[in-house]
């Protein structure tokens, strides 16, 4: 009875390490993956960012006295909403 019992503890003690082999593999595996997205995502996003900063930089070019009438409105909002 004793040596069954042991046979079964280490044939969990054996999974155990299995599992945890794996849940490494999985883990690596999933962060190159993140790290691949990350990577392809970043080129479009920063060009998509860098034309709205010229397209916001020209507008306020144009319309200046606009622009900071707006400014001036969003930032009294934000004030009035964190006053609260």
């Amino acid at each position: 009875m004793k040596s069954s019992s042991q046979h079964i503890e280490t044939e969990i003690a054996s999974l155990l390490e299995e599992v945890e082999r794996l849940a490494d593999r999985m883990a690596q595996t999933l962060g190159s993956a993140r790290k691949s997205v990350a990577d392809e995502v970043e080129g479009p996003v920063r060009e998509q960012m860098h034309a709205a900063e010229k397209a916001i930089a020209a507008r306020v070019q144009d319309k200046p006295l606009a622009s900071l009438l707006l400014a001036f409105a969003a930032g009294f909002t934000v004030s009035t909403l964190l006053w609260r």
